[in-house]
């Protein structure tokens, strides 16, 4: 899975898009999916301007695993507590 594929599948999930990055711009309370040089990160950015649970990932389809995976458990979360 690349980048754009994930965009088609979490817009099928009707995941919102505040609570997501993949260009790697930082926003508070997101997932990030960013690349830097030849890897790719993902971590979570706080209401703090804090980047928590980075990851590091040497291809594109893992690091879109794991944004898929994180936000996936987001949703799941926020129904079990009725969080909007």
């Amino acid at each position: 899975m690349d980048s754009k594929t994930l965009k088609e599948n979490l817009n099928l999930l009707n995941i919102d898009t505040k609570d997501y990055s993949l260009d790697g711009t930082l926003l508070p309370m997101r997932t990030i999916l960013s690349r830097s040089g030849k890897n790719w990160i993902t971590f979570e950015y706080d209401e703090h301007g804090r980047s928590l649970d980075r990851k590091e990932f040497i291809d594109e389809k893992s690091a879109c695993e794991d944004i898929l995976k994180r936000l996936l458990y987001l949703v799941e979360w926020r129904k079990k507590y009725n969080v909007k």
